[in-house]
């Protein structure tokens, strides 16, 4: 069976979501290209998504949501 690649942008997003975590951000590439980053905002509860490629922010409070939009970026 194969692994399931939202399970695993999903598990390096929720790494962040940890108290004693210092790194809050999480960087994705492809094909050796960083395509974008996850930053999460334990204050305020939200994720911020900056897509590289498109030049735009997003913000998600809900984790499979902003996986997803990772995952499409990807």
């Amino acid at each position: 069976m194969a692994n399931s690649k939202l399970k695993e942008i999903i598990s390096r997003i929720e790494k962040t979501m940890v108290d004693d975590e210092p790194n809050r951000t999480r960087h994705f590439a492809h094909l050796g290209e960083e395509v974008c980053a996850v930053t999460y905002q334990p204050e305020e509860n939200l994720f911020k998504l900056e897509d590289f490629k498109n030049q735009q922010t997003y913000q998600f409070d809900d984790i499979d949501l902003v996986a997803i939009e990772v995952y499409e970026i990807l």
